[in-house]
């Protein structure tokens, strides 16, 4: 019989613009009761130390049988689910018989809110944390399952309940594909009946999102990298402003910026390079590139082939989110791919060169290549801004250069690179602003603006004939935000339909704030292009009291997960992650102003796609990520394979 141990396994947009427990979640006590056994209660405590979450694995490497879970050898028969009930400290039940006085249920008057009926989770991911709503004072929780001998139940006082890990992981593992059924009733009889399914596959990676307290993006406090792993139940600072070494920063006119401490102060639009050992990102105004490491051990640190020559070509200003392959990074080849605001330099002219092109408004933005490795310079730039632009100017061609897009007379923006290195997809535009995507320096919408999906060759960066892609690029309708999966046979985006009518909280018109707008979705489509496919995962659960529905929760970029992983019974398994605000109450709400906003919270969600024979057979609905602060706007998530410190092992939830 197999048992699974879990995995121990970012707003860079909107700066442009603890929700610790008070007690720990119980867990079993280490008596003779154990899951899947006992003849009495077991009885649950407050957890007392960091010892909640056993020994872990993480695949790495190529995609291995080991992610794939063969079938169990306890069909119908398995153990996991403890036959003695669960009883939580402060439950008031009857000792011996704690089902003893509740009525019978009556199918209403609960709102199951996590998870959502008929989600969908790796079989290591985090334990489910059963959320609903409710009046009662005591409640009773029954977990079954068609595999298991038994049904587990437990009784706590609450309106939420975490499985434990020590039974949810052996249980996930043993589960081959059979519909897990959740009861909560409580003690007047009031009930509600859910059920969610675990795919027989083991997600990999981790998660690296920004999280703010404020939304300035000149306060070096105001945002931070925050990490966790797939399995995890908490969360861990990944990287700070203050820990990042960069080189110092120029203003827009190339002036050597020496007292700005700390040199940068915000995670603008990070991205992962290959492996996930770096992140990249732009800082604040007037938007240069950074390079990073993430590494625990050299969090913050320049890595080691990045040259002064390419740190200085990357700091330019007005650079977008940037982009990697992993078949275009080894030594001697590592390539960095992003938008540029600037569109064109003329060394003829001294109004179009490098620090002096006024390019905040970038309808003609470029996507650009630069070569992190090249020694063009032989070491930094001159302190003299003159003389340091004519040296950029001087080596484009060299240490950087443009894409060619032949066919595509828009601005480039947002661009994600294939994983086999041969293409690059992104935005195309005219309505794109200080590296990312918004119109005007006031927010106002042309009547006729457009963003589509292009997907242009990289030719070993010479680009070619750029096309749209079939499917997304539709007219009046705003595609972006694209994200080719691992194996580079979907792309992930932003949808908003009618964007005309989504009008601007200022009332000032049209919403023209496209990269954080309230009627975004997350479609899929492959990657030649097709039929688009909208996923479940967009729309809140339909009894929230709270309200909500998509379009007008602010659903957007997605990232997919490092590998894509097929069962044993030939379904293939991808994951994304993306940031919603669905909860009403604490949504933004932006003010008249540019880039000041109220209220929060966007948060991270996990969503799963099914693909058989390489169709999207079913998309399911979406499942919170428990684990993260839900007291910080969480945001621009990337997964990848981060060498993230690790997170406390005493699960936060709300």
């Amino acid at each position: 019989m197999r048992s699974l141990s879990p995995t121990g396994c970012t707003l860079g947009v909107l700066l442009l613009l603890s929700c610790s427990a008070d007690e720990a979640p119980p867990a079993p006590d280490t008596g003779p009761s154990k899951p899947g056994g006992g003849v009495g209660p077991i009885k649950v405590g407050a957890l007392p130390t960091d010892e909640f979450v056993p020994d872990v694995i993480n695949p790495v490497g190529p995609t291995s049988s080991d992610e794939a879970l063969p079938r169990p050898e306890c069909q119908g028969t398995c153990p996991d689910l403890p036959a003695a009930p669960i009883v939580e400290q402060g439950a008031s039940v009857t000792a011996g018989n704690p089902a003893e006085g509740f009525a019978a249920a009556s199918g209403s008057g609960v709102c199951l809110l996590e998870p959502p009926d008929g989600a969908l989770m790796p079989a290591n991911w985090s334990p489910p944390y059963f959320e609903w709503t409710g009046s009662d004072s005591v409640w009773e929780v029954t977990v079954s399952s068609p595999q298991q001998a038994n049904e587990l139940k437990a009784y706590t006082n609450k309106t939420s309940w975490l499985m434990p890990p020590e039974i949810w992981f052996p249980f996930a593992a043993n589960n081959d594909e059979a519909p897990v059924t959740v009861t909560i009733r409580g003690k007047s009889g009031i009930s509600s009946s859910t059920t969610f399914l675990i795919a027989p596959v083991l997600a990999t990676g981790s998660m690296v999102y920004a999280a703010l307290n404020d939304l300035s993006s000149m306060n070096p406090d105001a945002s931070w990298l925050e990490g966790l792993n797939v399995g995890d139940v908490n969360t861990s600072e990944a990287l700070r402003t203050e820990d990042v070494q960069a080189a110092v920063p120029r203003d827009q006119g190339g002036n050597l910026v020496r007292d700005r401490d700390p040199r940068v102060t915000c995670f603008g639009c990070h991205t992962s390079t290959p492996g996930g050992h770096e992140v990249a990102f732009t800082d604040t105004y007037p938007w240069f590139g950074v390079i990073t490491s993430i590494n625990e051990e050299s969090a913050g640190q320049t890595p080691d082939y990045l040259t002064d020559s390419a740190i200085a070509t990357i700091g330019q200003p007005w650079m977008g989110m940037s982009t990697f392959s992993q078949a275009v990074w080894s030594p001697g080849n590592r390539v960095m791919i992003s938008s540029l605001g600037v569109g064109d330099y003329d060394p003829t002219r001294t109004d179009r060169k490098p620090w002096r092109v006024e390019a905040s408004n970038q309808q003609d933005a470029e996507l650009a290549w630069f070569d992190l490795e090249t020694d063009e310079f032989g070491g930094s730039l001159s302190e003299n801004s003159e003389d340091a632009a004519n040296a950029l100017l001087a080596s484009f061609g060299t240490t950087f250069g443009y894409i060619e897009r032949s066919g595509d007379s828009r601005g480039a923006m947002a661009p994600d690179w294939s994983n086999d290195g041969s293409r690059i997809v992104y935005v195309s535009t005219d309505c794109g602003k200080d590296g990312r995507l918004g119109c005007g320096q006031d927010e106002q919408l042309p009547a006729d603006t457009e963003a589509d999906l292009y997907v242009v060759p990289y030719a070993n960066r010479a680009g070619g004939q750029a096309t749209p892609v079939d499917g997304a690029a539709e007219p009046g309708v705003w595609e972006y935000y694209p994200e080719f999966s691992s194996d580079d046979q979907f792309i992930a985006f932003n949808r908003v339909e009618d964007y005309k009518n989504v009008r601007d909280p200022g009332d000032r018109g049209p919403h023209a704030r496209m990269y954080y707008n309230p009627n975004a979705e997350i479609w899929v489509i492959p990657s030649n292009g097709g039929q688009p496919v909208r996923l479940a995962a967009n729309d809140p659960t339909s009894c929230d009291p709270r309200g909500g529905s998509s379009p007008g929760v602010y659903n957007s970029w997605a990232k997919w997960s490092p590998r894509v992983v097929t069962s044993v019974t030939g379904k293939t398994y991808y994951w994304l992650i993306f940031q919603s605000a669905r909860d009403p109450s604490s949504t933004f709400n932006f003010q008249s102003d540019n880039f000041t906003a109220t209220g929060a919270n966007s948060q991270l969600y996990l969503a799963g796609i099914e693909v058989v024979g390489g169709q999207i057979t079913k998309t399911y609905p979406a499942v919170y990520i428990w684990a993260q602060n839900p007291d910080t706007l969480n945001v621009t998530p990337a997964w990848d394979t981060f060498p993230i410190p690790p997170p406390s092992l005493v699960p936060r939830v709300r």
